[in-house]
């Protein structure tokens, strides 16, 4: 799957927002766009576990063979694994919602300059 996201921190005293867009190739083979936040306070921390709660909005694809496409926001559970700064690795449960997603677990990569 083709993934690219970019996304700035804001905090506010113990909480963390890292709010951004991103795009991707979903499983019907269409472009699909989302927004998203994900929330976490700094009391939650584990080491290298960090959860979130990642507030997210997408727009994707509807069915295959088709360019329909739906808008769905949900907040979504998320662990962070690694440090603030650097490699990284998020895992997020995705539930399965009407015939647009089976329920699956996402798993992403990247690095935090």
């Amino acid at each position: 799957m083709e993934y690219l996201a970019l996304s700035k921190d804001y905090k506010k005293g113990n909480w963390l927002f890292e709010t951004g867009a991103g795009t991707y190739i979903d499983s019907y083979y269409l472009r699909s766009y989302m927004v998203f936040s994900n929330v976490s306070h700094d009391r939650f921390t584990y080491n290298w576990f960090k959860p979130m709660v990642s507030l997210t909005c997408t727009y994707k694809g509807k069915e295959l063979n088709n360019d329909a496409r739906e808008t769905i926001c949900a907040p979504l559970p998320k662990i962070r694994i690694g440090k603030h700064k650097g490699l990284f690795s998020n895992i997020t449960y995705i539930p399965k919602y009407k015939e647009l997603t089976n329920g699956f677990i996402g798993i992403e990569f990247g690095y935090k300059f």
